[in-house]
Formats: C-alpha cells, sequence, structure tokens
C-alpha cells in the first residue's frame, strides 16, 4: 500500500533532518538547482495525491489520508501557478531560513510518520 511505502520514507526523511540539519538544508538547495526540480515537484506531488486518494478506503482514516492527499494535489497545482522562477527562490529561501529549526521540525514529525503506519491497515 503506498500510504505505507509513503510513511516509511517520510520517516527517513525526518531522521535526516533531524540528525543532520545542515546538511539537509544544503540538500535542498542543491536540489533546489538541479534542471528538472520544478517539474519533478509537480508531478511528485500530484502522483502522490491520487495515490493518496486511491489508498484511502484501506486506511482505518480514510478522511484523513483524503485531506492529505487534497492537500498534496492542491500544493501540486500552486507550484505549477506560481512558477519555476519563484518555486526555486522559495526553496532557497526556505532551506536558509529554516536551518536552525530543522532538527525540531525533523523530531516532531517522526509521531506524524509512525501514525501513518498504524492506519494504513
Amino acid at each position: 500500500m503506498f500510504v505505507d511505502l509513503f510513511a516509511g520514507l517520510f520517516l527517513i526523511f525526518c531522521v535526516y533532518m533531524a540528525y543532520a540539519p545542515h546538511a539537509f538544508s544544503i540538500k535542498i538547495i542543491s536540489f533546489s538547482q538541479w534542471r528538472y526540480f520544478h517539474p519533478f515537484e509537480i508531478v511528485a506531488r500530484l502522483i502522490a495525491g491520487l495515490l493518496f486518494l486511491s489508498d484511502s478506503v484501506k486506511t482505518t482514516s480514510p478522511l484523513i489520508i483524503n485531506l492529505i492527499a487534497f492537500g498534496f494535489i492542491g500544493v501540486g497545482i500552486g507550484l505549477f501557478m506560481i512558477g519555476e522562477k519563484r518555486h526555486r527562490a522559495f526553496a532557497n529561501w526556505s532551506a536558509d531560513k529554516f536551518r536552525p529549526y530543522f532538527r525540531v521540525i525533523g523530531l516532531t514529525c517522526w509521531p506524524f510518520a509512525i501514525w501513518l503506519f498504524v492506519i494504513s491497515g
């Protein structure tokens, strides 16, 4: 089920963010310079949203999973609308601005990732 896969990847992402916040920030900036960064981010969010929608009925909390799905789809559409230049600028700004908080953010996201495992059935 996709929710399980996402939860596992998200947990790894959170651990890395908490363990190495400075390196995490540098990776964001580096990734934002990648040629296909913007289209990849849009397509990945739209696909994730559609996969969450398709898996929602298999979970113990389909409404919440649907809300997460529509959040992914909304962000994908929003990124498309703001354009590549603003998206890259935001990625760089946020990687720099939130660098001091990435450790705390990573640690506080662990329970959410674990919760996704629990509700996925």
